[in-house]
C-alpha cells in the first residue's frame, strides 16, 4: 500500500540568465544549472518552515539523466529555491541510475544533459523530500516545458557554439582570432599566405593559329613593358634620333626613316643617347640610332626590343 505523503507541494522552475548565476564561465556563457522554486505545505495546508533535505531528478522520456541531493534547503513559510547544478545549500550529484555518489563534476546541469534529446521530449521532474526518516517521493513527476531546453542555446546539433561561423557587424566572416576572413559578398578578405597550392604539370606547347596575330596586336607599344617584347620608335627634328628600348630591354633591331628629301645615312644600335654615328656603340645596346642626311621634324627611329 503506497505511503501517504506528509507534504503537498507546488513548484515552479526557471531558467536563470547567465549574469544571475556567478558560477558560470563567462558572463555571456550558457548556465549550466536550474533555478527552481516551489511552496511546501503539510497535509493541514500549514505552510512548512525548517531546512529540508531534497533530492530532484530530472528525467527524459521516462529516464533519469540527472540527479543531486540537497542537504540544507531552507523552507521559509513554504517557499523555497534552489539551484539545481550548484553546489549551495549542500549539494552534491547522485548517479542517476544507482543513487550513489558522484564527482562534484557531475553537479552541473549543462547541455551535456540534454544531448540528442529533442524538442518533442518529455520532460519531467521529480523530487523527494525527506521525512526526518526516509526520502518521500512526490506523485506524480512535474512535467516541465522547453523551458528546460534553453540550456541547449550553447550548442547547435551537437556542435559548440565556440565551434560555429560568427559573423561580424558589417556581415563579414570572421576567424576565431577576431579578423574578418571573407566579406559579405563571398570576397575572401583574409590573409593570402598559403592559399596558392603546389604547381601544376607543364601545359602542352602554344600554337599561334591563323589570323591570331593582327595589325593591332602588331602596332606601336602594344607590347608593353609587362611582357618579353616590344616596339618603341622616337621622332625628332634632327639629323640622329635615338630609340630608347627602355632598363632592363636590348635593342635587337631596329632602322630609320628620313622623309621630305631626306636620306638614311646609317641604323645602328647605339650605347647611349649622346650617339651620333654607328661607331659610337655596337650590340648588346639599350639605343638604337638613326642617321638622316638633314633635319626634318618627321624623322624617326625605331627598335625592336627584347627583355634582357
Amino acid at each position: 500500500m503506497k505511503q501517504r505523503s506528509d507534504y503537498r507541494f507546488y513548484s515552479s522552475m526557471l531558467v536563470f540568465l547567465a549574469v544571475m548565476i556567478p558560477w558560470t564561465s563567462s558572463a555571456a556563457g550558457v548556465p549550466a544549472g536550474l533555478a527552481y522554486q516551489g511552496f511546501l505545505a503539510d497535509q493541514a495546508g500549514n505552510p512548512v518552515t525548517a531546512s529540508k533535505q531534497m533530492r530532484f531528478g530530472i528525467y527524459v522520456d521516462g529516464a533519469r539523466v540527472w540527479y543531486a541531493e540537497y542537504q540544507e534547503v531552507g523552507v521559509t513559510v513554504g517557499f523555497f529555491s534552489v539551484l539545481l547544478g550548484d553546489a549551495a545549500q549542500g549539494g552534491f550529484a547522485l548517479d542517476p541510475l544507482t543513487g550513489e555518489p558522484l564527482p562534484p563534476g557531475a553537479l552541473p546541469v549543462g547541455p551535456q544533459v540534454f544531448v540528442g534529446v529533442s524538442d518533442a521530449a518529455a520532460v519531467e521532474m521529480e523530487i523527494e523530500i525527506h521525512n526526518g526518516s526516509v526520502f518521500e517521493t512526490l506523485s506524480p513527476r512535474i512535467r516541465k516545458s522547453s523551458s528546460a531546453f534553453a540550456l541547449r542555446a550553447d550548442t547547435v546539433d551537437g556542435y559548440d557554439s565556440s565551434q560555429l561561423v560568427k559573423l561580424d557587424a558589417a556581415g563579414s566572416i570572421i576567424s576565431s582570432g577576431g579578423m574578418a576572413v571573407v566579406a559579405a559578398d563571398g570576397t575572401w578578405t583574409g590573409p593570402v599566405a598559403g592559399l596558392a597550392g603546389p604547381a601544376g604539370p607543364q601545359g602542352p606547347p602554344g600554337v599561334i593559329t591563323d589570323n591570331s596575330v593582327t595589325a593591332a596586336k602588331l602596332s606601336v607599344e602594344a607590347v608593353t613593358d609587362s611582357k618579353q617584347f616590344k616596339h618603341v620608335y622616337a621622332m625628332a627634328n634632327s639629323k640622329t634620333v635615338i630609340a630608347d628600348c627602355g632598363a632592363g630591354f636590348t635593342a635587337v633591331g631596329g632602322g630609320a626613316d628620313c622623309t621630305k628629301g631626306s636620306r638614311l645615312m646609317a641604323s645602328c644600335p647605339c650605347a647611349s643617347t649622346m650617339c651620333t654615328a654607328c661607331a659610337d656603340g655596337a650590340l648588346p645596346a639599350r639605343y638604337w640610332l638613326g642617321v638622316c642626311s638633314s633635319a626634318n621634324v618627321q624623322n624617326k627611329a625605331f627598335a625592336f626590343c627584347v627583355r634582357n
